[in-house]
């Protein structure tokens, strides 16, 4: 699961406790976004910064916080979870075919949206 920052439980400072949490995510965001379309298509040298931000960045720091946005804990917790991808946009190029989960994924990111404007003003 990744760390919240301890002031703002919604700002994410640890993307993934281990490789296979973060290969779950990355399947279910990044193989499917044009920001990671080189990644996906084996050109290594263009990939999504914000990848290669959560690998290298100073840990206890706030990751991302205008993209990735922390997933409430609400009993759901399944792989890949934890954080939604505010930047996320489906590849049609070379081939991609966007995003086989349009529908789910929209009602998953409204759902967190949903959440975390709620306790704002609560």
């Amino acid at each position: 699961m990744s760390d919240r920052s301890p002031t703002n439980p919604m700002l994410v400072t640890h993307a993934f406790s281990n490789g296979t949490e973060g290969h779950a995510w990355t399947s279910a965001w990044c193989d499917y976004c044009v920001y990671d379309h080189g990644q996906h298509m084996e050109n290594w040298s263009d990939g999504c910064e914000l990848v290669l931000n959560s690998l290298v960045h100073e840990s206890g720091q706030p990751l991302n916080p205008e993209a990735w946005v922390a997933e409430p804990d609400d009993g759901q917790f399944f792989l890949p979870s934890r954080m939604i991808c505010l930047r996320f946009k489906p590849c049609y190029e070379d081939g991609c075919e966007g995003d086989p989960g349009e529908q789910d994924r929209a009602l998953r990111v409204d759902q967190v949206q949903a959440y975390w404007r709620k306790r704002a003003t609560s």
